[in-house]
């Protein structure tokens, strides 16, 4: 497993049958989006839109394995 699994695990168990904890996740917001290094290097960003939305967008042209210029297709 890796961390996002093991992060999802141990909040269903700090969750399970436990309406405190149940109420404390449900009061979480989004407060924004962590830069990512590794984003960055593919040239991607994210924001928030109106609405709580995520909205993704190229930064930078990149080069496939032939020097060929490309924009990442972001779905």
């Amino acid at each position: 497993m890796y961390i996002k699994e093991w992060s999802v695990f141990a909040i269903r168990n700090l969750c399970e049958e436990n309406e405190e904890n149940q109420g404390v996740i449900e009061q979480l917001r989004m407060q924004g989006v962590a830069n990512n290094d590794e984003l960055d290097k593919l040239g991607i960003k994210i924001d928030v839109a109106e609405g709580g939305a995520l909205k993704f967008s190229t930064t930078k042209k990149q080069q496939d394995a032939d020097g060929d210029d490309f924009i990442p297709i972001i779905c």
